[in-house]
């Protein structure tokens, strides 16, 4: 495969990423700064949703491009809302609410929506696969963050 990019936009698009990375981080300690000032959490959590957003974006677009049908806008939905779900949980407010966790009812949730989804298209090829590729999504780029400490980072003391 040939490229017909100039040989001047490579470092035009590095340091676009430089500069989209140093922005990156400013937020990113403005938003934990604010919630060790304030001990809220609410900040940090609604960042590490956004975080999840592109992910689970770039995620389904990489699926597209294997002929693989995710159903994205579920997934772009119930990633973020998952984590605020998680920070919910983790910070007591959602104590004796609901039987079971909201995170996990959540998730649930948005497996059957895949499983009923995909019956709505035309066509079930790789209906396995789409459902699938739309809870990979939702576990490596939203659950992951959580439970690799990312989403826990100021329940630590507590």
């Amino acid at each position: 495969m040939e490229t017909t990019e100039k040989p001047g936009r490579k470092i035009g698009n590095l340091i676009l990423r430089a500069l989209s990375a140093l922005a990156a981080l400013a937020v990113s300690y403005g938003c934990l700064r604010w919630d060790v000032v304030h001990a809220s959490g609410w900040a940090w959590a609604v960042l590490i949703a956004a975080f999840s957003l592109l992910c689970l974006r770039e995620f389904f677009r990489l699926a597209v491009e294997c002929d693989i049908r995710p159903f994205t806008p579920l997934g772009l939905v119930c990633g973020p809302l998952w984590i605020l779900c998680q920070e919910w949980e983790l910070s007591g407010e959602s104590a004796g609410l609901l039987a079971a966790s909201p995170s996990w009812i959540l998730l649930l949730f948005a497996a059957t929506a895949a499983m009923l989804l995909q019956l709505t298209r035309r066509s079930n090829k790789n209906a396995l696969t789409n459902v699938a590729a739309t809870l990979l999504g939702l576990v490596y780029c939203a659950v992951n963050y959580v439970y690799c400490g990312v989403g826990r980072l100021r329940h630590f003391g507590a």
